[in-house]
Order: C-alpha cells, then sequence, then structure tokens
C-alpha cells in the first residue's frame, strides 16, 4: 500500500485487502488477476494486490491521484448499483482509454464502487474504488481465447470508446475499412471488426466456410471480451443451486419503491417426498427445473426471482397488477405440469401451489396474503 499519511482508515483497508487477497489466493493457487488495486474516494491511499504494480506509481506522477473525480462517473446510489441487471449500464463505470504505467500499454479499467456498510443504516457514501485494468495483451489474450488459440488471419478487430472515437487494436490492421459495428458490448464500447477475405483465404483453405461462420466467430468475442468489462456486484444474494437471488435480497428490495408492483409466492408440490425417495440430488434438479421455468418466464431486467427457503419462492414483478401476475404464474405452473423429470428412469410429477397479490402497503403485507393464497391451493391438491 501506498499512501499519503499513516491513518485508521488506510489500515482497516489495508487489513481488509490483504485478508481478501489471502483467501483468493488459496481458493485460486496461481490464477489471480494481475492488475488489481483499491483506491481511497480521495486518493489518499492506493492498495496492490499484485505487490509489485506499485513500484511504477508516483503521488507526484499519477493523474489519477492528482484528480481521481475525472476517471470515474459519480456512483449511483448503493441500491439502484446493487438490483441494476443491466451490464451495459453498470460498464458506463469503465475508464477511458489511458496509457498504462504498469504494463506501458493503452488500457482501460473497470470499477466497482466500495460501499461503507458498517452502520446500522447502508450509506450511499463512498469508501473506496476496486479497480480491474485490462491492457491490450489482457484483451488480445481473451480474443485467441474466443477463438481456440487461432485467430483467422486477416481479422481486424478493433475495441472502441463510442463517448469519444478512441479506440484499441486487437487484432489485425484496424485502419482497414469499411469497419462493422457488430457487437455493442456497454453503452460506452462497442467492437468494430473488418475482414480481409484475400489474406484470410490465402492462409486457410476453408476461408469460405469459416466466413460464412464469421457472425458466430463475433459471439464468441463479444461473450469473451464482456465478461471484462464488469464484475457482479451481486454474489452475495445470488443462490448457488438455482441461480436466482437468496432471502437476502429482501431487505434491499423493501426499501425501494414497489408501486404498481405484485408478488408471486411459489411452493413445491411433495418436495419431501422427492428428497426421501429419490435423493437430495434429484430434489436439487427438480429445484431447478422449477427455478428455470420461473426465470424464463419473467422479464430479466425487471423483475426478481428470490429463493427464501428450501423449495420456497417468491416473484416481484415490478409495474404489473395482479391480474398479471396471476397469468405469468399459471404458465408457469403449466410448464412445469408439462416438464419430463425423469429420474432412474421413471417420470417422477413436478408441480406447485402459488399465491399472488398486489403491493399496497408494503412487500411484507402483499407477500403474507399471497402465502394464504398459496395455502389454499395447496389444501386443494392434498
Amino acid at each position: 500500500m501506498v499512501a499519503r499519511e499513516r491513518t485508521v482508515n488506510a489500515l482497516c483497508m489495508f487489513a481488509a485487502a490483504e485478508f481478501i487477497r489471502s483467501r483468493v489466493n488459496a481458493l485460486n493457487p496461481g490464477n489471480f488477476d494481475a492488475h488489481r488495486y483499491i483506491i481511497a474516494d480521495d486518493a489518499s491511499y492506493f492498495y496492490w494486490f499484485t505487490p509489485a504494480d506499485a513500484k511504477a506509481f508516483d503521488y507526484l506522477t499519477s493523474k489519477m491521484a492528482r484528480n481521481i473525480s475525472s476517471f470515474f462517473l459519480p456512483p449511483v446510489d448503493f441500491y439502484t448499483r446493487l438490483l441494476e441487471k443491466s451490464v451495459k449500464t453498470k460498464a458506463l463505470s469503465s475508464t477511458d482509454f489511458y496509457d498504462d504505467k504498469i504494463t506501458d500499454e493503452k488500457a482501460f479499467s473497470v470499477v466497482s464502487y466500495i460501499y461503507d456498510l458498517s452502520g446500522n443504516e447502508i450509506s450511499d457514501h463512498i469508501v473506496g474504488y476496486l479497480v480491474y485494468d485490462h491492457a491490450r495483451p489482457e484483451l488480445q489474450e481473451a480474443l485467441r481465447d474466443a477463438f481456440d488459440r487461432q485467430v483467422p488471419h486477416g481479422l481486424n478487430v478493433s475495441l472502441v470508446n463510442t463517448l469519444n472515437q478512441q479506440s484499441l487494436c486487437l487484432s489485425g490492421d484496424c485502419q482497414r475499412r469499411p469497419e462493422i459495428r457488430f457487437k455493442v458490448l456497454s453503452e460506452k464500447y462497442v467492437i468494430h471488426y473488418a475482414i480481409s477475405l484475400s489474406g484470410f483465404a490465402m492462409h486457410d483453405t476453408q476461408a469460405g466456410l469459416l466466413i460464412l461462420m464469421a457472425p458466430f466467430f463475433f459471439v464468441l468475442i463479444m461473450m469473451g471480451l464482456k465478461s471484462w468489462l464488469n464484475e457482479s456486484d451481486l454474489k452475495i444474494y445470488i443462490d448457488s443451486l438455482t441461480g436466482c437471488f437468496n432471502r437476502k435480497i429482501l431487505d434491499i428490495i423493501k426499501r425501494r419503491d414497489l408501486s404498481n408492483s405484485s408478488v408471486v409466492l411459489v411452493d413445491c408440490n411433495k418436495f419431501k417426498a422427492i428428497n426421501d425417495t429419490w435423493g437430495h440430488v434429484a430434489g436439487d434438479r427438480a429445484l431447478q427445473v422449477i427455478a428455470n421455468r420461473m426465470l424464463s418466464n419473467t422479464r430479466t431486467s425487471d423483475d426478481l426471482v428470490i429463493r427464501t427457503g428450501g423449495d420456497e419462492f417468491v416473484i416481484v414483478l415490478y409495474h404489473a397488477k395482479t391480474a398479471d401476475a396471476v397469468a405469468i404464474a399459471e404458465r408457469i405452473a403449466r410448464q412445469i405440469n408439462e416438464y419430463q423429470f425423469i429420474v432412474q428412469d421413471k417420470q417422477v410429477p413436478l408441480s406447485i401451489s402459488w399465491g399472488a397479490a398486489e403491493v399496497t402497503e408494503g412487500i411484507d403485507d402483499a407477500i403474507q396474503f399471497a402465502d394464504g393464497e398459496m395455502y389454499k391451493m395447496k389444501q386443494t391438491k392434498g
């Protein structure tokens, strides 16, 4: 760590970061982010996860240390940031291209904000920035991985900042025209590409086939590079088995405006019998099937599917009336009933009970009402 002065805040952050670094290295030996660091909100200290990276730093020459606000956009409030699902929107927290002193390459950084969560009430105050530097060699490695280490000859790929038109050439001659905008990675970055058919064909006898498959290849590029643009802020709120949110997210949701929204409470019928008869592996698979049907029938950018217990789920539908919630729940239930769930060559029936309610006074009241409706349905099914 490099600090302007020895402070309690700097020492606390150092201790926390060292603990995280030791855990990351223990869980992922030999696999870590080479250029990752933490900056205080006022640039009073810098912490590098790789100590050697600190050697090139100097407070006197660092543009980031002199004016940190020019590098990072002002953060949104904690809850908005947490519940924002769009990577395109979140990726606005990436910087413009700059000359990196550590690698001597053009690079850009992806920023995740560190909020002050020490008090009884969650604060929107930023105490620091977690920064990931991505230089040209690292992005070129991602490009090679997308093509299974065999980037076609004649392929020209560049990453372009749409806000200022700066570009970072990753492959070939990026000055060749025409450039084709293939895929927008975020509201800030887009991939441009061009392919020299003659150069491609000279080096590959199957060039014609590969040219026809070019759109598929660029989907791979997009997927490879998109993973660098942002790190998820939601990991501690995600249920690892189903991919839904876990019940911790409810504390966050309760602080948001849920007017004109509805909830659906879902419970798996005879789930204990599935576990007892076919084992927990089959039970886990059943939960994944049910969760998948809920996720695929809700809006990715707006709605939330939450696993609140073993086989219990809550669906939060933003800007949806009770009738909308009922229609969605009926569709989910029908798809689950129709699913061919096979265990040890035998079909095991899956079904759910559910209840819906509109949020009028608060989400707790709505969930309680929906729970009562769900219980009535479960009683009729035995």
